[in-house]
């Protein structure tokens, strides 16, 4: 028997648009959500697997161009070029590799906004999630490639699991891998992230200065000289070194100028800062005690020890955290890891870890199915309908056309939160109309943290996430036309595309699993 079953177009309740039928083989069956044939049937409807990954916020945007490659290379935008290596690319930002841009960056934005490629060329775009990438770089690196940890080095091996601790500017994000045979990794941890990152650290010791430097000095220091401050900032949290538990740095040229000139003009007792524990103006440098800095760390080394001591628990197995990023650069940051876990798995940073992700990008990029499987972040689902059944379905649900009454709104699930999902896996299917007049057939994404649902309209569920539409102009012959729709997944971006086969229209759409 046929499986009859269907997708609506937004809320519109109108006969011809968005309705489709799975064509099932064999006779009898059973139901899971659709009727199901029995015999050479199974179960034929919109296979779409989806992978959700969150990623931080994009870094070196703009900034340098690296040529990656000999006899490519090359400027883009200005900056300059190089060669390193066979083939031919570029980067800046994002990463140019063999006629494709490679975009390491974070969610809410599209295609568009990243103002690399147009809509017509979507296909040259891309997504390198930023610890898959720097956990790629990792692997592969020999020990001289680690700030020494007092051990000997060796490279990952087939069967080790490892924890990549991706501390950014505006996240930190956290997955865990496996080193699979061949040096391809398997996601074991849905990577997760949230903006606990290094510019929060900046914005508390900002806040720190505005309050020990009097008459707003800070704040107009801050406006005349916007890098002048953010170097300073990030010089005495990334980069100074402290000396009998006090960090020091030296004033700049342009804010000592500022100091003098205020100081000649204020009246005899005033003061350019007022005392503050664990903060001293000496002369030309600014002192700041252990205990004071490690404040501003606090709220990110909490989520910190919190993420890692969920993970650790649950994955007995990990040996390694790769420190990456340019907030692992930290002092504070890195020693906090090694003094709460060091007795749990060997803890490791890469020599200028900020660049593990884009290089990393680059050796992803030539190679995707480095990645051979990941962990979906969410559950994933279509809407569809099916015939209505009084004892299962709610009243209000219920649709009514010439072909008879259906359940509007369910949610049919694609995959699972936290289900593996293969890389280079794709299925193809073929779907029948609802209406005999029908000419689209309309497809649409929901997603949810949710195991199971029922309906889309249910609390947890997001979307729709992404929608799809193919034109089905030629309606002579009916309910007796099919759509093929190839469904590609596995990959950092999911592609689903729909064919007309009686005009041969085509719809695809790519499935936002990116921004939260």
């Amino acid at each position: 028997m046929w499986g009859v079953w269907g997708l609506r177009r937004g809320k519109k309740r109108v006969e011809s648009v968005g309705g489709w039928r799975d064509n099932v083989g064999g006779g009898g069956g059973g139901e899971r959500g659709f009727i199901e044939g029995g015999g050479g049937g199974g179960d034929i409807g919109l296979g779409c697997w989806v992978v959700g990954v969150w990623v931080c916020c994009v870094v070196w945007l703009g900034g340098w161009v690296v040529g990656w490659g000999g006899g490519g290379g090359g400027v883009v935008g200005g900056g300059w070029g190089g060669g390193v290596g066979g083939g031919g690319g570029f980067w800046f930002g994002g990463l140019y590799i063999y006629g494709f841009w490679c975009w390491v960056g974070g969610g809410g934005w599209g295609v568009g906004v990243a103002g690399i490629v147009s809509s017509s060329s979507e296909d040259k775009l891309l997504i390198a999630l930023e610890p898959e990438a720097a956990s790629v770089w990792c692997k592969q690196l020999p020990a001289k490639g680690f700030i020494r940890d007092g051990q000997e080095r060796v490279q990952l091996q087939e069967g080790e699991q490892y924890v990549v601790l991706d501390c950014g500017g505006g996240t930190i994000d956290i997955t865990v891998h496996e080193v699979l045979e061949g040096g391809a990794l398997k996601e074991l941890h849905k990577a997760s992230g949230n903006n606990k990152g290094g510019r929060r650290v900046n914005k508390r010791f900002n806040q720190c200065l505005r309050e020990f430097f009097c008459g707003g000095l800070w704040e107009d220091y801050e406006r005349e000289f916007p890098k002048e401050a953010q170097t300073f900032v990030e010089d005495l949290i990334y980069h100074a070194a402290p000396q009998s538990r006090v960090y020091k740095t030296h004033i700049d040229r342009s804010l000592r100028q500022k100091l003098k000139r205020i100081e000649k003009s204020q009246e005899e007792g005033d003061s350019l800062f007022k005392p503050m524990e664990g903060v001293e103006l000496e002369g030309d440098k600014l002192s700041v005690s252990e205990k004071k800095m490690e404040s501003f760390f606090h709220e990110s080394l909490v989520h910190i020890t919190d993420s890692l001591c969920e993970i650790l628990d649950s994955h007995s197995q990990i040996q390694y955290i790769l420190l990456v990023g340019g907030f692992s650069q930290s002092r504070i940051l890195c020693d906090h890891v090694r003094q709460q876990f060091s007795d749990r798995a060997r803890v490791l940073c890469p020599k200028n870890p900020q660049e593990a992700i884009l290089k990393g990008a680059v050796v992803f990029a030539r190679d995707q199915a480095v990645i051979r499987s990941r962990k979906s972040a969410f559950t994933y689902g279509y809407i569809k309908m099916r015939r209505f059944d009084p004892r299962i379905h709610k009243p209000e649900k219920k649709l009514t056309n010439a072909d008879g009454d259906w359940c509007d709104d369910l949610f049919g699930k694609l995959v699972e939160i936290g289900e593996d999902v293969g890389w280079n896996q794709s299925v193809e299917y073929i779907l029948k109309p609802i209406t005999e007049n029908q000419t689209v057939m309309d497809f649409e994404f929901y997603r949810t943290e949710r195991k199971s649902v029922t309906y889309v309209d249910e609390w947890g569920v997001e979307g729709p996430v992404a929608c799809c539409t193919v034109a089905m102009p030629d309606t002579s012959k009916g309910m007796d036309r099919s759509v093929k729709l190839e469904v590609f997944f596995g990959s950092t971006e999911i592609r689903a595309k729909a064919t007309d086969l009686e005009s041969n229209c085509t719809a695809s759409v790519k499935i936002d699993f990116i921004g939260k």
